[in-house]
């Protein structure tokens, strides 16, 4: 067989499929789309300036219902405002979560919902509590996009 035929019977086949598979996959590994996941399938902390930006097994997201995930956090009155984004020990694409909207969803407030973009690394959720104590923190995944609440 003639290096040519070889190449238009065996490699561009392969090539095809294999730009083909690439295409359809993704490096989203929780998500359907670009800002959520469905499911977890790796264990996803609590990262911020409380913690020097660092994984903690002691805030680790644990589920509370069919598609959400607590965990809680102690947290300093002091006037300034924490820094966290929600994201798997190796802030791995797709299991690194922070606000979706700087205008809309990057402060948090008590009791009101955000939304999540779970594609970007660098989007830092704030909260500035008004007193000293512990806060839940959860994040759900029921809905395409994700939403974070905070909670005394």
């Amino acid at each position: 067989m003639s290096s040519k035929r070889i190449y238009k019977k065996l490699i561009i086949p392969i090539f095809c499929t294999l730009v083909m598979v690439g295409c359809a996959s993704s490096n989203r590994p929780l998500a359907p789309n670009n800002t959520g996941a469905a499911a977890l399938d790796s264990p996803l902390y609590l990262i911020g300036s409380f913690n020097w930006w660092e994984v903690d097994a002691q805030y680790v997201f644990v589920k509370t219902g069919k598609d959400t995930y607590s965990t809680k956090v102690e947290l300093i009155a002091d006037g300034q405002p924490y820094d966290f984004i929600i994201a798997d020990e190796k802030w791995s694409p797709g299991y690194t979560c922070g606000y979706r909207s700087k205008s809309k969803d990057h402060l948090l407030q008590l009791n009101r919902q955000v939304e999540a973009d779970c594609t970007k690394r660098t989007n830092n959720f704030q909260f500035k509590p008004s007193n000293n104590g512990s806060y839940q923190v959860t994040i759900d995944f029921s809905h395409n996009t994700p939403t974070v609440l905070i909670e005394n």
